[in-house]
């Protein structure tokens, strides 16, 4: 990636982890953001003083409560972090905890086995013509000297 790519949030993000808490308490449920800000900062065998949490977007539904974060080292952009919430029970809660790191395009599309597509610069476009072209004035020479 280049230098200032790293800077702005548009990117392709490939999966890195998810880890799955079943059953989770009260406690663990009030800290959720804290335990996935860990999560990323042992992926990353960093300090957890260094990474920031910016907050995305909040979803929700009858049964689940989604939050996206990015993950910030600085001004730099890491990843996405989605904490789901799933309530099933009145004391059965599910916590997911999606994370998505930032990948180059090229390893975006060699992962999903998308072809990029190729195009001919504007000099082999204009040769091509020009030999057509050459071709063409060739041949009504001809046909006028006959």
């Amino acid at each position: 990636m280049k230098h200032k790519e790293y800077y702005t949030n548009k990117s392709y993000y490939g999966q890195a982890f998810t880890t799955k808490i079943s059953h989770a308490t009260i406690h663990e449920q009030e800290l959720k953001e804290r335990f996935g800000l860990e999560l990323v900062s042992q992926y990353y065998h960093t300090k957890l003083l260094l990474l920031d949490m910016v907050d995305i977007d909040h979803s929700g539904g009858l049964s689940t409560n989604t939050i996206t974060y990015y993950i910030k080292l600085g001004t730099r952009i890491l990843g996405k972090l989605y904490i789901m919430q799933q309530y099933l029970n009145d004391n059965n809660v599910t916590i997911l905890y999606n994370y998505r790191e930032r990948i180059t395009d090229g390893k975006y599309h060699h992962q999903n086995n998308v072809k990029q597509n190729i195009r001919r610069s504007k000099s082999t476009k204009h040769q091509y013509f020009r030999r057509k072209l050459s071709l063409s004035t060739k041949m009504t020479k001809k046909y006028k000297e006959k």
